[in-house]
């Protein structure tokens, strides 16, 4: 069997933490394959903001389908067919911490230009660098004297990867991640991986990511703390009432 790690899968785990469990909670073992063509994700229509820079440019807001996404590239088209524009793509990253207000912004500039009216102009991919930590893009265009560029639709390319292992048939499998501190595993079947590589698969897809946190993990530090008190408390009183019991003869 073999299945496309998804956008949610990519944004929310390291790769090595991922594991495939089976019902009794036993990992199956798996091959990572790493594939040529990237994922396409459409993205959302864009959203007009306020000029920005000085002389002012046309600026735009792209909301990503999650934060976090590694390796991404933005890639954007237009219907025009004549024209030249700086093109500036600005990764604003959210604060490290709840504390600091500040924001962390990556710039990637790049010139798109297309001369010949008879031919679409070919689409512009814009690489993102590495890990995102953010759910949004701002794209700001250089148009100068021009009208405004027609941007049509935006695709997030993110890097393609699949997993291959054996599965029973009916077997009702779960695809878990986001340990921080896990290592990748190593597994028995890498030793003929070149074999199973080149082997047919059923192709599956996985199911919408749900979080299986606990709702006690989920529970207030101070709810916690004073659950245990109460329960410090309860325990002393016993205790100073078993000592304070005389014993019978």
């Amino acid at each position: 069997t073999a299945v496309r790690i998804d956008a949610a899968a990519l944004a929310h785990s390291r790769l090595d933490d991922i594991r495939i469990l089976d019902a009794d909670g036993r990992q199956v073992p798996y091959l990572l394959e790493i594939l040529d063509e990237p994922t396409e994700l459409a993205l959302p229509s864009f959203d007009t903001l306020p000029p920005r820079g000085t002389p002012p440019r046309t600026a735009y807001r792209l909301r990503l389908p999650y934060g976090g996404l590694p390796d991404a590239a933005l890639r954007l088209s237009t219907s025009s067919r004549v024209f030249t524009r700086d093109i500036n793509v600005i990764v604003r990253e959210l604060p490290r911490d709840a504390a600091s207000d500040a924001n962390f912004d990556r710039a990637t500039n790049t010139s798109w230009t297309h001369d010949d009216p008879d031919t679409p102009a070919p689409s512009l991919d814009v690489s993102l660098g590495g890990r995102m930590r953010t759910d949004s893009l701002i794209v700001t265009v250089n148009d100068g004297d021009n009208q405004k560029l027609p941007l049509g639709k935006a695709t997030l390319l993110v890097p393609s990867y699949r997993l291959r292992f054996f599965r029973e048939s009916g077997a009702s499998l779960r695809l878990v991640y986001g340990h921080p501190d896990l290592r990748g595993p190593r597994y028995d079947i890498e030793l003929i991986a070149p074999r199973l590589l080149d082997a047919a698969a059923d192709e599956v897809s996985a199911e919408p990511e749900r979080s299986t946190s606990s709702s006690f993990a989920n529970t207030p530090k101070f709810v916690f703390w004073g659950i245990l008190g109460v329960v410090v408390i309860v325990l002393l009183v016993l205790i100073g009432r078993l000592v304070r019991t005389p014993l019978s003869s």
